[in-house]
Order: C-alpha cells, then sequence, then structure tokens
C-alpha cells in the first residue's frame, strides 16, 4: 500500500514536470550580430589550376590579421528541444564597407549546430558551407568555404536574449585570376534576440 502511494505521487509530479516544461515557451528563431577578429592565411597560383593540381607557378602564401565587423545572424531551431538549430550569417557591416568603396561583395555562411545543456550557460558546435562573390574594378570571382563553430551561449531566464562567445574556423578555395586555398580563425562575441512561442 505505500508503494502505491509512492508511485502515484511520482507519476503526478512527473506530469506536472511535463506540463510545466511545455507550457514555457521555446526559441523558435533569432536575430543577432557578432563581431570578433582573428588570422587568415592564402596561397595564391598566379596561372590558376592545372588538372586536379595547382599549375608549376609560383605561389604566394599571405597571413594577415582577420577583423570582424559587425554580422547579421540569423537561427532557425529546428526542433522543439532547442537542440539542433540552423544559423545563417551574412558579414554586413563589411559588406557595406567594400560597396563604399565601389565594389561588389556578398558573403553568406550556413552553420548545422547541435546545441547541448539545459542551465544558463550552454555548448553548441556544428559544421558549415559557404561562398562569397567579388565584383569590381574588372575584376570578378567568388570563393566557395567550409566553415565550422563551436562556443559557448549564456541564456539568462527567460530566453529572450543570449550572448555568446564563438571561435570559427574555415577553409576556402576560389579565386578569379588567380586560384587560391585559404583559411584562417576568427573569435567572435555577440548577443541573439528571440523569438519565442
Amino acid at each position: 500500500m505505500p508503494w502505491r502511494i509512492v508511485q502515484i505521487v511520482l507519476v503526478v509530479c512527473s506530469l506536472l514536470c511535463v506540463r510545466s516544461i511545455e507550457a514555457q515557451p521555446r526559441r523558435v528563431m533569432g536575430f543577432g550580430s557578432y563581431a570578433g577578429g582573428g588570422v587568415t592565411s592564402e596561397t595564391l597560383s598566379a596561372q590558376g589550376v592545372s588538372g586536379a593540381l595547382l599549375s608549376s607557378a609560383t605561389l604566394e602564401t599571405t597571413v594577415i590579421p582577420a577583423v570582424h565587423l559587425p554580422t547579421f545572424e540569423m537561427e532557425f531551431f529546428l526542433d522543439h528541444r532547442e537542440e539542433w538549430d540552423l544559423d545563417l550569417s551574412v558579414p554586413i557591416t563589411d559588406t557595406l564597407y567594400v560597396a563604399s568603396r565601389g565594389l561588389l561583395v556578398w558573403q553568406t555562411d550556413a552553420f548545422f549546430d547541435y546545441n547541448f545543456g539545459r542551465g544558463v550557460a550552454r555548448g553548441f558546435v556544428g559544421p558549415g558551407v559557404g561562398f562569397s562573390i567579388l565584383s569590381g574594378s574588372g575584376v570578378t570571382g567568388g570563393t566557395f568555404q567550409i566553415p565550422a563553430e563551436i562556443g559557448l551561449e549564456v541564456l539568462p531566464q527567460p530566453h529572450a536574449v543570449s550572448f555568446k562567445l564563438l571561435g570559427r574556423p574555415w577553409f576556402e578555395m576560389g579565386g578569379s585570376d588567380a586560384f587560391g586555398i585559404g583559411g584562417g580563425f576568427v573569435a567572435l562575441v555577440g548577443i541573439t534576440g528571440y523569438v519565442r512561442k
């Protein structure tokens, strides 16, 4: 008899906890901005690609600082537990700056993230894919990018705004008059506001 009462109490408590979790609004999508800096490296071949390998032309490698001015970020949650999301990133401030100098540049990266942790501090990690195009001053070109991201999110109640610290390494290839391969790493800080339902 006492075990039956304990079982009933446990079932009722479980149902109340599930109902309170379901009643709490969940994040559906978010809009934010990140900024930071890091380093980028690129190796260029003046004669482009010969077959599947770089031609024997002179190769030039450069390593320079990478400054990420504020980006525009969109985040879409793909499940009700907020474990999986699609994050779209556009370096909008960089784009506007370059456009003011008479060039057309567009870059977009998409990340498929796994979010882990249920407390105020949570982690996320995911692979991505991206592209960029450049046109102006008689030059047209583009790149294909394979980025990734890993970071920490601080999400205080009521889960309407989060603060993020993250790193984004990437590999890229492409070019215009010269074929290049490169990559880099940037560390970013940012803020995201969420639409909840």
